[in-house]
């Protein structure tokens, strides 16, 4: 991850801006300048502005850049003395692209208009507010009012984007109800991997020895989805012992009341770290089995593929909801495998328990198949290219 860092070290020298800028000429560039708008170091704006900034900047097609990399909370209000040398920047970009704005910003996508009336206004979304659960911690920082101010921000700009099919659909109907007709075009980007998260990264020895490492993904906001598994962890645990360990990253195992649902079974619990850090991490867990459950809940039909394609990018074999997002992607029993009852799963996972080679097999063809279909490839920078040329 060592160019990421270089990309946020040199982010901040307003000297490469300035340069950036004076060797720009639209009248001798013919490339197509895109625009990313206060990208935030975290693993959301890594997949949707890091990583096409990274791979697409070398494409003679495409000029870009990243203005203002930040860890700032972007639903507070948009403050625009934030941007160095932003009417320059304005009118240098073709489009100009933004993460999910919940402050009122329509006046200020007017005053980028007249600064440049052929710019393209894109907002690029990633998750729906509009359906979280009600025990969800997000739940309580989304005010009826930011939605509304959401809404009308997407209804300003000229396309919506997101790596979710569901999503654009989901919002489509929303603003056509709301607004009796539907400004922006939408288009859905595929969420891609990229060698570049990989570049430098220390894998440890394996032990031939070691217990089965059967890892869970989530936080607190997800940890339902894990829990939906825990009788089938509670009966593996009693029919296997002392042969396998449960690794669970980005929670620790505490529950809003209290209560620590997994006690009793052998666990390690590990906390989540940043983007820079996050594919070492991966490496680090040793994970020789991934499970990825996912409740039948609205929510999660908007929830992207990204773990298991990194999961499968590193060869780790997984076991995944069947009724999910994963099943558009795993070919069962092929490149992973998909479990709906507790029985499917029970099943599923003492496969991969008994049987190394099976996990050997399954997890050496989901890293040939992300890597082929669902990273940046020339075919899909083509796919880029037909989008914003």
């Amino acid at each position: 991850m060592q160019i990421l860092e270089k990309l946020v070290k040199d982010n901040l020298n307003p000297t490469t801006a300035t340069q950036i800028l004076n060797a720009s000429s639209k009248e001798m560039d013919t490339s197509v300048h895109l625009l990313f708008i206060a990208p935030k170091i975290n693993v959301t704006d890594y997949y949707s502005m890091f990583l096409p900034y990274l791979e697409l900047t070398t494409d003679p097609r495409f000029s870009i850049h990243l203005l203002e990399i930040t860890k700032e909370n972007f639903t507070l209000p948009f403050d625009l003395p934030k941007f160095p040398l932003l009417d320059s920047w304005i009118l240098w970009a073709d489009y100009v692209i933004f993460p999910e704005i919940t402050e009122r910003c329509s006046y200020f996508f007017k005053a980028l208009k007249t600064i440049n009336p052929d710019l393209e206004i894109v907002m690029f979304i990633r998750q729906v507010f509009h359906y979280l659960d009600t025990d969800d911690p997000l739940k309580k920082k989304i005010t009826p009012q930011m939605l509304t101010y959401l809404e009308e921000n997407m209804n300003h700009a000229d396309l919506i984007v997101s790596h979710n099919e569901r999503i654009l659909d989901a919002y489509e109907r929303a603003l056509k109800k709301k607004f009796g007709v539907l400004t922006p075009s939408l288009v859905m980007l595929p969420l891609l991997i990229s060698y570049l998260g990989y570049e430098g990264l220390v894998y440890p020895e394996s032990e031939n020895t070691h217990a089965v490492r059967i890892g869970l993904l989530g936080n607190l906001r997800t940890a339902s989805d894990m829990l939906r598994i825990l009788p089938v962890l509670q009966h593996i645990h009693t029919t296997y012992q002392d042969t396998l360990v449960f690794v669970v990253y980005g929670w620790d195992g505490v529950l809003s009341d209290g209560t620590q649902p997994f006690e009793g079974l052998p666990i390690e619990y590990h906390k989540e770290v940043g983007i820079m850090h996050y594919f070492q991490k991966l490496v680090d867990l040793q994970l020789d089995i991934l499970l990825l459950p996912l409740q039948s809940r609205i929510i999660n039909t908007f929830q992207s593929e990204r773990t298991y394609l990194e999961a499968a990018s590193l060869g780790i074999p997984v076991v995944a909801a069947k009724d999910s997002i994963y099943s558009e992607v795993i070919e069962d029993n092929k490149t992973g495998v998909l479990a709906h009852t507790d029985t499917e799963w029970e099943t599923a996972v003492s496969r991969y328990i008994e049987k190394p080679e099976e996990r050997k097999r399954i997890g050496e063809a989901a890293a040939k198949m992300v890597w082929e279909f669902h990273s940046f490839t020339e075919e899909q920078k083509n796919y880029f290219a037909e989008v914003f040329i």
